[in-house]
């Protein structure tokens, strides 16, 4: 269960940067809708962790954290201030966290964000796969 919460607590780093709803005027805002998978950072992260974060329509996320089976997923909201300036806000135990967080680089396929200790995260494009019928 440490082990979650230290990878929880580095990961909310890279979520933290959202907290109200999406400025539909930003083009990021609409590049940053979808799932992301974190892929790299500056922090050391356990090799088999699964972490993902979700952003939503209307300024809300999902962030979820799998480590050797053990699953926990996070609610909150985001909001893009300008085109780089990412908050992002949830609850970690009783408590209401809130993060802001720089994003360096953002395309179709990859986010890399940086937050306020200068700790780089980078996270790839989930693909949504089709359903067949």
């Amino acid at each position: 269960m440490i082990r979650i919460a230290v990878v929880m607590s580095a990961f909310l780093g890279l979520v933290t940067a959202t907290a109200a709803l999406a400025d539909d005027k930003s083009k990021n805002a609409e590049k940053l809708i979808g799932t992301w998978k974190l892929s790299k950072s500056d922090e050391q992260l356990p090799p088999d962790l699964d972490a993902r974060i979700s952003f939503e329509k209307e300024g809300k996320l999902k962030m979820s954290f799998s480590i050797k089976g053990k699953a926990d997923k996070v609610d909150g909201t985001w909001k893009l201030d300008g085109e780089t300036k990412l908050t992002v806000s949830f609850k970690e135990g009783e408590k209401e966290k809130t993060e802001v967080l720089t994003i360096t680089k953002l395309t179709d396929d990859e986010l890399v964000t940086v937050d306020d200790k200068k700790k780089s995260d980078e996270f790839k494009r989930v693909k949504e796969e089709k359903k067949e019928k």
